[in-house]
């Protein structure tokens, strides 16, 4: 029986706020959700405000905000944990529960969330626009379970595939990551090798040389500001684009409303290298980019520490941006930090970080020959990051066409 109707007559948006508990729970926001496992433990006292969502099994999770498809069925496991309001919670007892959480997926229901979605800073939608949602979906119970058991076992091959490709990208990620430690400390030199002084560094060719980047430049802590002066005024490299190798002009998307003086102490120049300050683990902290361009009255954050070179000519900023992606930052890290909660890395430390100065011929090499071989790396994950968007595509199609009747189950 296939009705154009809204869902929201069949299901209840429910409002369970987290009753007292003791010891502590997983909190999931909506920015935890791709790895819940490792989201924060709170307390029923200590749990931010936001914390206040706790769903029962079978109970169909997914996000406010427009623009995003992270929807959950509630199993024993999650209903242990506690949500944010971000999402949004909801239970039927009209709909078969896994055909509900279907639903929510299906790409008619998130082009009307996403239409009725509004705000300025965070866009989401509300209690009253979600049950305005009119879509076209299979209504007998019956035949809504026929459609789960054909979706499950299409969808469960799909992400077989996907997962086999991912399982290739990581593979190439720790074949790029063997390429560059190998060649940074001297495997394509040609000179005879002597110990480093640095266990986790080994032998190096003679005729390079070992410094600590104090004697190589200078640092600068980036601006902290208020979130009422982002969105307008001049570039600013934030956060998120350290985690890139390279910095360049088209890449830096975020605006700020910096100040003459700000731009001129925190300006961003061709050979900069840009350090994360803070992570959740140590595995993550000191992740670097390498600028090649000048960014005219651009400035940088306040999670980020800005290395600059006294004299580029002397070390080549395509070189650096692979010496400091190489795994020798990692031990470093690892050996010197002592991490209590939440890592921090501070000058005084990155300032001792040693610094493997190839001769400026090798360096030429080494930065031309993983230049090479990470570009043919690039497209290879190209394309198969073109493939698992084809197959999630076709995920999406196949659960529009199973729930709206379009595709009969057989």
């Amino acid at each position: 029986m296939i009705k154009t109707q809204r869902p929201s007559f069949f299901y209840s948006i429910n409002s369970r706020p987290v009753s007292k508990f003791r010891g502590k729970k997983i909190y999931v926001s909506t920015g935890d959700s791709d790895d819940m496992e490792n989201g924060d433990l709170v307390t029923y006292f200590d749990r931010p405000s936001r914390a206040n969502v706790q769903p029962k099994v079978n109970d169909v999770l997914f996000a406010k905000m427009a623009n995003t498809s992270k929807t959950f069925l509630v199993d024993e496991q999650l209903s242990k944990m506690i949500f944010s309001t971000g999402f949004f919670d909801i239970s039927s007892t009209k709909i078969e529960p896994r055909f509900l959480y279907y639903l929510i997926q299906s790409d008619e229901f998130n082009c009307y969330k996403n239409a009725y979605s509004e705000g300025t800073t965070q866009v989401s939608i509300s209690d009253k626009r979600l049950k305005k949602i009119r879509i076209t979906f299979e209504q007998d119970i019956v035949l809504q379970r026929k459609i789960v058991r054909c979706l499950d076992k299409a969808l469960a091959r799909i992400d077989s595939i996907i997962g086999k490709l991912k399982c290739k990208e990581e593979l190439l990620d720790a074949y790029q990551n063997d390429l560059i430690n190998s060649a940074i400390t001297g495997n394509l030199s040609s000179a005879s090798k002597v110990s480093s002084g640095f266990s986790w560094i080994g032998e190096i060719p003679s005729n390079w040389k070992i410094r600590r980047l104090r004697l190589l430049g200078d640092f600068q802590n980036g601006i902290s500001a208020e979130s009422s002066l982002f969105g307008y005024g001049y570039p600013f490299v934030n956060y998120t684009d350290a985690y890139n190798s390279i910095v360049l002009p088209s890449n830096v998307k975020g605006l700020i409303n910096s100040t003459q003086s700000d731009r001129a102490r925190l300006s961003v120049k061709y050979g900069d290298v840009f350090f994360t300050r803070t992570s959740e683990t140590i595995e993550e902290i000191g992740f670097a980019s390498t600028c090649l361009e000048t960014i005219p009255d651009a400035v940088f954050s306040g999670f980020l520490i800005r290395f600059r070179p006294y004299d580029t000519s002397a070390m080549l900023p395509k070189y650096f941006k692979y010496y400091f992606r190489s795994s020798i930052l990692r031990h470093y890290f690892v050996k010197e930090m002592n991490i209590v909660t939440r890592c921090s890395l501070g000058q005084g430390l990155l300032k001792n970080l040693p610094v493997l100065i190839p001769t400026l011929e090798e360096q030429e090499k080494i930065a031309s020959y993983l230049d090479k071989k990470c570009n043919s790396i690039l497209e290879i994950k190209n394309i198969i990051a073109k493939e698992i968007d084809a197959l999630n595509d076709y995920k999406r199609s196949l659960i529009f066409e199973y729930v709206s009747g379009k595709k009969e189950v057989d």
